[in-house]
């Protein structure tokens, strides 16, 4: 889906509409996990958990929300 942060990305006004969505099934087919892109719930559920009580032992780590593509051959 198209975000202000997926514009500012693909460039808002270089690409046509076509040539986006072209780029973003491209970013998509990448992501190991479900082969989708994550929305910015997935990001709140993120913020959520930490701020729960269930991450009270989590301390100084990088929780990276990205459907596992950190760790995907590039």
């Amino acid at each position: 889906s198209e975000t202000p942060l997926s514009l500012s990305y693909f460039g808002s006004s270089s690409l046509t509409k076509e040539q986006r969505e072209s780029e973003l099934e491209k970013t998509r087919r990448k992501v190991p996990l479900r082969g989708e892109h994550g929305s910015p719930f997935d990001v709140g559920h993120a913020c959520a958990f930490l701020a729960s009580d269930l991450a009270r032992h989590i301390s100084g780590v990088v929780l990276s929300v990205d459907g596992g593509l950190e760790c995907a051959p590039i």
